[in-house]
């Protein structure tokens, strides 16, 4: 599949190590990082107020060297991922018939999400809660209203206890100043 795979054994340990390396560069470049360690003595990467730990720079990494496309930010929760692509690398991201997706699924053994990132705000929400369709999304001051199409959409949006609906905010929340995100 990727021509690294053929090298002789002693080259792979390097190959992987340029890769990662280049995936870090990639990120120094693309927006302000400030490294360091924490009192744990984690390594981190600070993107305006975006913190990532090694697990997501790893997970960056990954993704990127198998898509090829350019990757913005990395979520981990407990059984998925959620990877923030940059506009327009969605198609790329994911791949023919979702083949990347589905490869990532198998290896991590967690479920994947790729989101495309929008600059405007209204499609970024689209983006993050697709496939589930809304009728509308509107903004008022900070707080942004979700208008789902049916009930059905409605429950998967807002999940039991709230926990979409407050996940969908909190990635929104990394990106845009605002308060809250209600479904109406």
């Amino acid at each position: 599949m990727f021509g690294f795979f053929f090298l002789p054994s002693r080259s792979r340990g390097r190959r992987k190590e340029g890769l990662q390396r280049e995936a870090m560069q990639t990120l120094q470049q693309s927006c302000n990082i400030v490294q360091g360690k924490t009192e744990a003595g984690r390594r981190y990467c600070k993107m305006n107020k975006i913190v990532l730990g090694a697990d997501e720079i790893k997970f960056i990494s990954m993704f990127e060297s198998m898509t090829h496309s350019q990757i913005r930010d990395c979520i981990i929760k407990e059984n998925e991922i959620i990877f923030i692509v940059a506009e327009g690398e969605i198609g790329k991201a994911v791949g023919k018939g979702g083949r990347n997706i589905k490869q990532l699924d198998k290896l991590l053994k967690k479920r994947v999400k790729v989101v495309e990132y929008s600059t405007d705000l209204i499609r970024f929400i689209n983006s993050l809660v697709s496939p589930l369709k809304l009728q509308e999304v509107a903004m008022e001051g900070d707080t942004v209203f979700l208008v789902p199409s049916d009930n059905v959409t409605r429950g998967l949006l807002i999940g039991r206890g709230a926990v979409n609906l407050r996940g969908f905010e909190a990635i929104a929340k990394r990106y845009f100043p605002i308060k809250e995100i209600r479904v109406v």
